[in-house]
């Protein structure tokens, strides 16, 4: 097997990894999907309150609440409410797999 085929084949067997978005990547990405209603001062009209008490204005915020933003926003789609900022499938797997490594 040549170097070039040998690397080829690593390629393909590599599973995707959080280096697929930086941690600048995943908060602009929060930032442009969720902060209007998750910040401390919700910009959104229909939010008084941030929902749950969930703040995710920074990347600590990020960490701090991987595991439900995993489930509310890749694992079950729920949020955003009614995708109301048109999140898209191949942002939900990035991210999916960003907060899966910072877990």
């Amino acid at each position: 097997m040549t170097a070039l085929a040998f690397l080829s084949s690593a390629v393909i067997v590599l599973p995707a990894s959080a280096a697929d978005i930086s941690d600048a990547e995943a908060l602009a990405m929060v930032r442009r999907h969720c902060v209007s209603c998750h910040a401390a001062e919700p910009a959104h009209p229909a939010m008084k309150e941030t929902p749950k008490n969930v703040v995710l204005e920074t990347v600590s915020d990020l960490k701090k609440h991987a595991r439900a933003i995993a489930e509310q926003t890749v694992a079950s789609k729920a949020m955003p409410l009614g995708n109301e900022t048109e999140m898209t499938e191949t942002e939900r797997a990035a991210l999916g797999r960003w907060l899966k490594a910072v877990q």
